[in-house]
């Protein structure tokens, strides 16, 4: 059985092969690994030079463990320089009541689905100005209406920054 670190090079090997003007942005979800795990996932990624390096997580809870774990490895100098290497992406369903722990943890949310939720992640990052972007879900199976797509006319609220 391949190692992490060998199935790794090998998709990196791949996606090289492919011609592209442009380099892709990779985003690695962390649904399924333990908070050890995760340290020793940014860990490889930093070894193999792996930049932008974007993690997914989709339940706060989970995050916020993982986050937390982080932060009480080694000095804080540390842990603040290796939470420095990556993006970490809100991917799953953000439930309302968990917006604040989201933003103080992620920098980027992919997917709201619902206009008052969009709002009111827009004031408090008016506030706060910690995060990156705020997405519609492009994917067809995602609730609500999508930003550029069917329904993007719900989505024309000047008081959004979307």
């Amino acid at each position: 059985m391949n190692s992490v670190k060998e199935n790794l090079l090998s998709f990196l090997s791949k996606l090289q092969s492919f011609q592209s003007a442009k380099k892709p942005s990779i985003l690695f979800t962390t649904k399924y690994i333990n908070k050890y795990q995760f340290i020793s996932f940014i860990h490889l990624c930093n070894e193999l030079k792996i930049s932008p390096l974007i993690i997914g997580e989709n339940r706060v809870q989970d995050a916020q463990e993982k986050i937390d774990y982080l932060a009480s490895q080694g000095q804080p100098l540390q842990a603040q320089t290796l939470r420095k290497t990556f993006t970490f992406s809100m991917i799953g369903n953000l439930q309302k009541n968990k917006t604040n722990k989201a933003l103080s943890l992620f920098d980027e949310i992919h997917a709201v689905d619902t206009i008052d939720l969009a709002k009111q992640i827009n004031n408090k990052i008016l506030n706060i100005n910690n995060l990156k972007r705020v997405t519609g879900g492009g994917e067809p199976q995602r609730r609500g209406p999508l930003v550029g797509g069917a329904g993007a006319a719900d989505w024309q609220d000047p008081q959004i920054k979307i």
